[in-house]
């Protein structure tokens, strides 16, 4: 009987908590589980670097990998404009920043546009809200006649085989 018990009893219980932690955060347990692990991506800079070293022989390197500090331009193209004016990083030419401006009044003004629409279509649905429940219905029904299989283009049947 105790030894049906233990068996039954170990199903029951499942694993230890240091099993689960382990399972759970990796060897180095919740303190460690962002650090870096073997085979992790080290960035572009790492790779261009690797790239500039003249070679050592054949084999594996028995050099320390460079440590590697990741910042924005190694990313992001800061001699575009609208980047360098985003984040600040130049001065921008008179002409740059003329060009940069007008896009962003044009954009703020499209997002006004549309926040201004959103609120008079709300405030019409609160104020008609079997003509909207109808709207919304028929252009739901209007999508799915354009697209009536909405996991991308139909798959072509099989051709039956004999």
């Amino acid at each position: 009987m105790a030894a049906r018990w233990a068996r039954v009893a170990s199903v029951v219980r499942g694993p230890d908590l240091a099993e689960i932690d382990e399972r759970r955060w990796g060897p180095g347990g919740r303190a460690h589980f962002a650090d870096p692990r073997p085979g992790n991506f080290p960035g572009r800079a790492a790779r261009r670097q690797a790239e500039t070293e003249p070679p050592t022989g054949g084999g594996m390197s028995t050099q320390p990998e460079p440590e590697y500090e990741w910042s924005p331009e190694d990313e992001i193209d800061f001699s575009d404009p609208w980047i360098a004016w985003n984040f600040g990083t130049r001065e921008l030419t008179e002409e740059e920043y003329e060009r940069c401006k007008a896009v962003y009044e044009a954009d703020y003004a499209r997002w006004a546009a549309a926040e201004e629409a959103d609120k008079q279509y709300a405030a019409w649905a609160k104020a008609n809200p079997a003509e909207a429940a109808a709207q919304r219905e028929a252009a739901a029904a209007a999508q799915a006649a354009a697209d009536p299989y909405p996991w991308g283009p139909r798959p072509e049947p099989e051709a039956e085989a004999g």
